[in-house]
């Protein structure tokens, strides 16, 4: 079974390779987002480095946010089960505050955007979100 972090590594993967996602990146910068999930480990951190998405394993100390959240959560709004903008009344904020959280969150759009369009495209990925989606009873 696939963790959430080879699953968000996969999910960069394909944005950080794409030309549209590219350009919508291509300004952001130094947004670094730690991710603790309640059913999988390890915890993953997202970082933006000039324009590229970059998914590490672990919690990265210069995090400016980090948020608890079952990976369904992050799984439901990957195959569009469940609304992106809803995906943080289900997530809990353990470092940083609500108002640099939304400006942080709101630089991966591109990134979530663009996993739920290569659910919908690429076999080899949807398989992964259904697998894990399977693992967690969902």
């Amino acid at each position: 079974m696939p963790s959430m972090i080879e699953i968000m590594r996969k999910g960069a993967d394909l944005v950080n390779n794409d030309e549209e996602f590219k350009a919508q990146m291509v300004e952001l910068d130094g947004d670094i987002i730690f991710w603790r999930f309640e059913d999988d480990q390890p915890a993953v951190t997202t970082r933006l480095d000039k324009g590229v998405l970059v998914v590490e394993e672990g919690e990265h100390p210069g995090s400016q946010v980090g948020m608890k959240l079952k990976a369904k959560v992050l799984l439901d709004v990957i195959d569009n089960s469940l609304e992106a903008k809803m995906m943080y009344t289900f997530t809990e904020l353990v470092k940083g505050d609500v108002e640099r959280a939304r400006h942080h969150v709101f630089a991966l759009v591109p990134y979530i955007y663009g996993m739920q369009d290569y659910y919908d495209s690429d076999e080899g990925f949807r398989s992964m979100v259904v697998d894990k989606k399977r693992q967690l009873g969902g």
